[in-house]
Formats: structure tokens, C-alpha cells, sequence
């Protein structure tokens, strides 16, 4: 997540502190709590994605959707030409 995570939650705030209450387009703080809570969570997730790959154990993320999804399919445009492998 890394900087771009924190900036929309400063981003978030900035707006919530400056938008008035009775406005419409009003942003609660308890979105920003969330929103920060979330930020925290992409951290931890980098964190010991990095410490397992340093520690020797590779994540393969991608072999399930390797499993499952052989070629490129476009919505709207249908199949793209050739597999991905």
C-alpha cells in the first residue's frame, strides 16, 4: 500500500475536516477511522508478504489464477488471440 494508502486517508481527512456537516457531500469521520484502520491492515499484509519471501517461503499468489484462467478473455471484446502463459 505504501504512501499511496496514507495519502488518501490524509486526503480523506483533510476533506472531512473541511466539508461542512450539513452538507451533502459530507464524509463521517468514522469513514476516515476506516479508511486509516484499512491502510493499517495493507501494512501488516506487505509486511509479512515481505518477511515470508525473505524467510525462504515464496507466496505464489498467481498459481491459482494460472489454474483457472488460461487465456485472456476480454469483456465486451471477447478472447483475446494466443494463451497467456
Amino acid at each position: 500500500m505504501g504512501r499511496a494508502g496514507w495519502l488518501i486517508v490524509a486526503a480523506a481527512a483533510g476533506y472531512a475536516w473541511l466539508v461542512p456537516d450539513d452538507s451533502r457531500l459530507d464524509l463521517d469521520w468514522w469513514t476516515v477511522i476506516a479508511l486509516a484502520a484499512l491502510a493499517v491492515l495493507g501494512e501488516l499484509v506487505e509486511f509479512v508478504a515481505a518477511k515470508r519471501v525473505a524467510f525462504g517461503g515464496p507466496l505464489h499468489l498467481d498459481e491459482g489464477a494460472a489454474a483457472v484462467h488460461d487465456s485472456l478473455f476480454l469483456y465486451g471484446a471477447g478472447p483475446a488471440p494466443g494463451n497467456i502463459s
